[in-house]
């Protein structure tokens, strides 16, 4: 199938970030420095544009209107974080796709709304995924390579006493090929709790 690709590029000194665009996906791919990258509204409630901005200052600030479809994080190389916080956005989220690569990455995701799947997929280092409160419309998978995992599913409380759950429609999978695994799902000692519609699927080797 054919494909029409746009490519924009953003250079500071040495480093450069690309933003993919096909049809209604879009992939922002980081540079192999150790990113810490946070994705939120640009500031226009009413614009449905929103940004990855680096708070360590090693890229330069992406902007693009919201997908409908799929958002891609290709974080590279390097020791890598991402933390997407709803109340830091306007709109839902499509689907959303996280590739780590290389390097040790750190995943928060917090209050937010994904209207399709989640993936994570790490094969190179360790890496973390957090989920606070979050609701992902569709199903969830995480895979991980032979590096240690690290999985929790948090209640984020919008009160003293009143948890805000993570709810997945759909199944979760987990794998592992290697390393050490830490996964906690469903209750946390807050009493939070996590919402499964599926099936509930860990095949961890390490």
């Amino acid at each position: 199938m054919n494909r029409l690709e746009l490519f924009a590029f953003v250079i500071v000194t040495t480093l450069i970030t690309q933003v993919s665009v096909a049809a209604n996906q879009f992939t922002v791919t980081l540079n192999n420095s150790a990113n810490t990258a946070v994705l939120e509204d640009d500031g226009n409630p009413t614009n449905k544009i929103v940004q990855v901005r680096s708070t360590n200052g090693s890229f330069a600030t992406i902007k693009f209107t919201m997908p409908t479809v799929k958002l891609v994080f290709d974080l590279g190389g390097g020791n890598d974080s991402l933390s997407i916080d709803g109340d830091l956005l306007n709109d839902p989220l499509p689907a959303v796709d996280i590739l780590g690569r290389a390097g040790n990455d750190t995943v928060a995701i917090r209050k937010a709304l994904i209207n399709g799947n989640l993936t994570s997929t790490d094969t190179l280092g360790d890496n973390s995924l957090t989920l606070f409160g979050t609701t992902v419309t569709a199903s969830a998978s995480v895979a991980d390579g032979d590096g240690i995992q690290s999985l929790s599913f948090t209640s984020q409380k919008t009160q003293p006493g009143v948890p805000f759950p993570n709810t997945v429609n759909g199944h979760l999978t987990v794998t592992s090929s290697g390393g050490g695994s830490n996964i906690s799902l469903g209750t946390d000692f807050e009493g939070g709790t996590g919402i499964f519609g599926g099936n509930v699927t860990i095949d961890n080797k390490g």
